[in-house]
């Protein structure tokens, strides 16, 4: 009687590589996180080399000394002097100050057109901005000056005697500045406390056409 012969048995064969769908979830991932990386980087480099809306639209300063012309676009302004004191004269009261009152002179030439002075503040070196004083009527603000027409007049300012370093900044009559040209001038005074002295009271000179 022939014995059957029983073949060995042999083990299975385990694929152990991995499944393709795997793979191209795995390469689907994967890209899809380098292509939202490189977004936000090139977002980050457009953003950083973009300038804000707010420093894009901030004024354009035209600075000098005093005696200089300068360009304020619609007009040419020169700062041709300053005086101080602690009382100010605008009919009929006369006004104090726990301050100084710092009193500067322009001299305005409208270039093509007419142009209507309405913006003026003094600048201290921490930043604080005074502007001109609405206590008194300002004969040089507000008015309509002529083209071609140089014209003289005061701007009166209400500063505190600890301010240091003050420049004065003059453009046309406007509700939002930016994008504005502004004349800025900064004034050679030393210490406050000296006009401080000053008791008497000064008026502000009329607006007046000179040559």
């Amino acid at each position: 009687m022939t014995e059957a012969v029983t073949e060995p048995a042999t083990e299975p064969v385990i694929d152990r590589r991995p499944e393709r769908g795997l793979l191209i979830r795995w390469r689907d991932r994967l890209g899809g996180i380098v292509l939202v990386s490189a977004t936000l980087l090139i977002g980050h480099l457009f953003i950083e080399a973009t300038p804000d809306r707010d420093s894009g639209e901030r004024p354009y300063l035209r600075s000098g000394t005093i005696g200089e012309v300068l360009d304020g676009r619609t007009f040419d302004a020169t700062v041709v002097g300053m005086r101080g004191a602690t009382q100010l004269s605008g009919s009929p009261f006369v006004h104090d100050t726990q301050g100084v009152w710092v009193i500067v002179r322009f001299r305005v030439v409208p270039r093509d057109e007419p142009v209507r002075l309405g913006y003026a503040v003094l600048v201290d070196e921490d930043e604080r901005w005074f502007r001109a004083t609405d206590r008194i009527t300002q004969p040089l603000l507000g008015q309509e000056l002529q083209p071609g027409i140089p014209v003289e007049g005061e701007i009166a300012f209400e500063v505190p005697k600890d301010s240091k370093h003050l420049a004065v900044r003059l453009t046309e009559e406007t509700f939002d500045i930016r994008m504005s040209a502004i004349v800025e001038v900064p004034l050679p005074i030393g210490d406050l406390n000296t006009w401080s002295l000053a008791k008497e009271p000064v008026k502000l000179e009329k607006a007046t056409v000179v040559s």
